[in-house]
This record gives structure tokens, C-alpha cells and sequence, in this order.
């Protein structure tokens, strides 16, 4: 069965400290300082140009701060314990392979240029995850935006990640598609114990879900929160 292993309740994961970062005479945040814990859901918000995918890329340490630190601080923790799923795809209407080959594309390696048997179960297992093992079978390129973004989910789920990062899920989704990713999400939160981190500009979406929210306020400040910073602000971008 399809099982994130279980850590200590509010263990830390990821420590930022007094990051500051922007791009030649535009700072994007100042002296940031946050502590990402097992088992959060935490959501980065705030207006555009605010410097919210840059701070999921130095998060991942694909990207260098100007000055501060990211420091991996949980037990066996490390770049290999976290999936990515990025804002955007190039899948051409031509793309030819179905939802499972897709997420099974996370699993292949140059020693075994297939599918084990023990794959293909875990390949299963996160399409369950995502609602989709009815639509595994369908080219990706034919599904609806709310189905390839669940796809996009599942692949990130294959290599049991401890924690799945996530550049603007819902974006450009019906509503009815961005609750169903979004249920997903928090599903794999609560039950699975997935550490989640995701940019969006859709503060409503995230209401709900967050156990914490950082928000980036435009003029290089920042907030840190539970949702309350939402009511209290009453944001709206």
C-alpha cells in the first residue's frame, strides 16, 4: 500500500534564515526568516512579481539567495525527499503517452529502461491517490486541465516524497476542479503526513486547508501566519 513513512509529529524539515533576495534594483523580500515542519501545509501568497516561485526554487536550493540560508534539518532529509511540480508543462496536443506511462516516467533509469512489477504498483497506487485509475488508460494530452494537474500530482507521489512543492496548482482550473486538487492535497497532508508547499495567487483556494501561510506583501516585507492572516487582512489579489 501507497504510504508516506511516518516521522515525529512537528518535526522541522526546512529552516530559512534571514534570506533576502532580488533581482538587480527590485528586492523581493528582506531578512526571511520560516520554519517548514513535517506534516505542514503551507501556503506562499501575495501579488505578482513578489517573488513567490523564486522562494520555492531557493527553498529547493536551485536558486541562490543574495544573502541567508536554507538549511535541510530533518532527519535524512534532503533533496531526494521532495517532488516538484512546476506551474507549467509543455504537452503538445500530439503528446502520445497515456496517464500511467506518464507517471511512470518518474521511476525509469538507465540500468532498467522499464517498468518493474514493483513499479507499475506504485505507479498504480499514486493514480488511486488522484482519483484517475479510471482514466489511466487516456492519452494526458486529451485530458481535461484538472486531469493532467492530478497527473502532475501523481507522478511527483511515485518516488514517495516527503514533501511535494507545488508552483500554482489550481491555476487556470474550473472551480470545481480546483476543489478537487485541492481536496487531494490536503488529503495527503492529513492522512499520508506529505509535507505540502505551494505558490498561488488564489488565496481563497488555500482558506481552509493551511496549517500556515506566508505572505508577501510587495514592498520586500513579509507575514507569517495560520489562516486568520487571511480574515484578518482580508486579502485579494
Amino acid at each position: 500500500m501507497f504510504r508516506i513513512e511516518a516521522m515525529s509529529i512537528n518535526q522541522k524539515l526546512v529552516q530559512v534564515k534571514d534570506l533576502t533576495m532580488g533581482f538587480e534594483k527590485r528586492p523581493l523580500f528582506n531578512n526571511l526568516n520560516l520554519t517548514i515542519e513535517q506534516g505542514d501545509f503551507l501556503s506562499i501568497i501575495g501579488p505578482n512579481g513578489t517573488g513567490k516561485s523564486t522562494l520555492l526554487h531557493i527553498i529547493m536550493k536551485k536558486l541562490t539567495p543574495k544573502s541567508g540560508k536554507v538549511e535541510y534539518v530533518g532527519s535524512n532529509f534532503g533533496p531526494s525527499k521532495i517532488s516538484f511540480v512546476p506551474q507549467t508543462r509543455n504537452i503538445s496536443e500530439n503528446y502520445p503517452l497515456n496517464i500511467f506511462s506518464f507517471v511512470g516516467l518518474r521511476l525509469f533509469n538507465n540500468l532498467i529502461p522499464w517498468l518493474t512489477k514493483s513499479d507499475k504498483q506504485k505507479v498504480s497506487e499514486a493514480i488511486e491517490k488522484v482519483r484517475l485509475t479510471d482514466k489511466s488508460d487516456n492519452l494526458l494530452a486529451s485530458s481535461s486541465g484538472g486531469e493532467q494537474q492530478r497527473a502532475y500530482i501523481a507522478q511527483a507521489l511515485v518516488n514517495n516524497p516527503e514533501m511535494i512543492i507545488l508552483d500554482e496548482p489550481t491555476n487556470g482550473l474550473d472551480e470545481r476542479s480546483k476543489d478537487e486538487v485541492m481536496e487531494i492535497l490536503k488529503l495527503l497532508q492529513t492522512k499520508d503526513n506529505v509535507t505540502i508547499v505551494l505558490v498561488t495567487h488564489d488565496p481563497e483556494s488555500v482558506k481552509n486547508n493551511s496549517t500556515k501561510i506566508l505572505m508577501l506583501n510587495g514592498d520586500s516585507t513579509y507575514s507569517v501566519g495560520d489562516q486568520t492572516l487571511l480574515e484578518d487582512a482580508n486579502v485579494k489579489f
